[in-house]
């Protein structure tokens, strides 16, 4: 996957790939890794500060020892971006679960239905509880709304790469060109260059939109 760009926000920040990763798998593992790093950072630190005798109770992330408050920053955010909110990582481990049964397009509608429920619950809390989850509810539906052009990209991916036939000329995510000559459930093979023959992953093709400019002009 190529990551676009990063957005940066107060309380966190989200990448926006130019197009997710082929495999469920990959997308899980690079979902995982932000929140796993946090979670070393977090304890690493609160081993060093226990072995030079600096106490993490009681929490104090304004005027604590630093290394406590590297402790509880790291865990609290690693916390945060777990929670199956889409698009956080959580919500996208729980697309990437849900993509393996049921395809992209429906694990994201899914998935974005879960964070929106997160987020309202959270909202509501904010009210009688701390203004942060109100905060970080508002933070959520911010980022939804911002990712709905890339689900409706991905929404006429999908329906692409399910009507394939024969004759389809695609290109893959690794810019390969080539004219569609087979179809399996999850493979198609394709024809290179006229001669050579490459059977790829479904979820790795996308339309080639050269050959459509080239007819239109």
């Amino acid at each position: 996957a190529v990551v676009r760009d990063i957005v940066l926000l107060p309380i966190g920040g989200m990448s926006r790939l130019e197009r997710l990763p082929s495999r469920p798998e990959d997308e899980f593992a690079m979902a995982a890794a932000g929140p796993i790093a946090s979670m070393v950072l977090g304890v690493g630190a609160g081993v060093v500060a226990g072995a030079v005798g600096l106490a993490l109770l009681p929490i104090d992330l304004a005027t604590g020892p630093l290394l406590a408050r590297l402790c509880w920053v790291n865990l609290l955010l690693a916390a945060f971006n777990l929670l199956p909110a889409f698009p956080l990582d959580g919500g996208r481990l729980l697309r990437a679960a849900l993509a393996r049964h049921h395809g992209e397009a429906v694990a994201t509608g899914r998935a974005a239905r879960v964070g929106r429920a997160v987020a309202v619950v959270m909202i509501a809390a904010g009210f009688f509880v701390d203004v942060w989850l109100l905060l970080i509810g508002m933070f959520v539906i911010m980022l939804l709304v911002m990712i709905r052009p890339q689900r409706k990209q991905q929404k006429e991916l999908e329906k692409f790469r399910n009507e394939l036939k024969k004759g389809d000329k695609v290109v893959t995510v690794g810019g390969i060109y080539g004219v569609v000559e087979e179809i399996k459930e999850k493979s198609v093979l394709i024809k290179v260059d006229g001669e050579v023959k490459l059977r790829v992953d479904k979820n790795s093709l996308v339309r080639d939109y050269t050959q459509d400019a080239a007819q239109q002009q």
